[in-house]
């Protein structure tokens, strides 16, 4: 992302996203400062345009280019001149552009709608001059990328490469480490020295992915499942699936897993076999049963295994496995 922090003039810029060629459309009194603002709240994860700040994430500040459209003299004129470029870029439109509003936007009002429709009217049956077009065709060209290029990009700005990451890939797998001990974000945040925001979108999956800690799963989500779905986890449940294998399936968390083990969600969903935990099936088990049980656990056998030896559910043995009842029994 080369920029002239000399250039104080003002005028309409725009910032051209290298992969895909969209654009954000800006206008500003000197370039230079608005310039560092943006990369400012790039580096920072603090953009206002949330597509700009994922593709600057993603792909790194060099997949950028900072581009001077026209230098306005008059202020007055600023944002008419950045109304009539974000309306022939269609920079609001999430398909070819960068901005979060279709109107010009300046430190005191927006271009009005009477405005625009004056601008309108104006251009109508005005074809755009040919220094405008071949400008556009210009900008577009000069920010295109091919294939190879863009994985390129993509390759060489993930982790550490990142000019906005301010962590290490061993404090990664640290924090990775830690959310799945059960950590507090908070605390881990604090520890590290950066906003929970962070640790947030690290364990959501959403930055970092590359780095792998066996046992860390992502708090995703939980997925909208249907019926078909509801059934299939319980046979999986029955057929002795790990809960871990089931959230990957079906991208769900392990919260849901466990509420429809232990039936406290999607009861009205029934498969044979797939029995309830009731009180007399937790009842008939012995002290020296359960301390098997878990013994058998922790040498990671079958849930089903298990539960047919002892002549009960699976979803008991998964209770037992969670901590969820014969807590007394130590």
């Amino acid at each position: 992302m080369m920029i002239d922090y000399s250039n104080q003039r003002s005028g309409v810029y725009e910032i051209r996203d290298k992969m895909n060629n969209k654009v954000y459309i800006g206008s500003t009194r000197n370039f230079s400062k608005r310039w560092g603002t943006h990369i400012a709240d790039l580096r920072r994860n603090r953009h206002h345009s949330p597509n700009l700040q994922e593709s600057y994430n993603k792909y790194g500040e060099n997949n950028f280019n900072f581009n001077i459209i026209e230098y306005v003299e008059d202020f007055n004129d600023l944002l008419l001149k950045e109304q009539r470029w974000m309306d022939l870029t269609e920079s609001y439109n999430e398909k070819t552009g960068y901005n979060v509003s279709r109107t010009a936007k300046g430190r005191t009002s927006p271009v009005s709608n009477l405005t625009r429709l004056r601008m309108a009217k104006a251009q109508t049956g005005r074809k755009h001059s040919e220094e405008t077009l071949e400008k556009l065709r210009f900008l577009k060209k000069k920010s295109s990328l091919s294939a190879e290029t863009r994985a390129k990009y993509s390759a060489a700005n993930k982790g550490e490469n990142n000019n906005m990451a301010v962590l290490s890939e061993i404090e990664v797998i640290e924090i990775k480490e830690k959310l799945r001990d059960g950590i507090k974000r908070s605390k881990i945040a604090s520890e590290y020295d950066v906003t929970q925001k962070n640790i947030d979108m690290i364990s959501a999956g959403k930055t970092w992915v590359d780095v792998k800690v066996e046992g860390f799963i992502p708090k995703v989500q939980p997925k909208k499942l249907k019926e078909d779905d509801v059934i299939l986890i319980k046979k999986m449940l029955m057929e002795g699936f790990s809960q871990k294998e089931i959230c990957e399936e079906f991208n769900i968390s392990s919260s849901l897993v466990s509420g429809i083990n232990n039936e406290k969600k999607w009861k009205r969903v029934l498969v044979e076999g797939f029995k309830t935990v009731e009180t007399n099936s937790t009842k008939k088990l012995k002290r020296k049963d359960v301390l098997e049980i878990r013994e058998m656990l922790s040498q990671s056998l079958s849930v089903k295994i298990i539960a047919e030896k002892f002549n009960v559910s699976t979803s008991v043995i998964y209770s037992i496995k969670n901590g969820e009842i014969h807590k007394d029994i130590i």
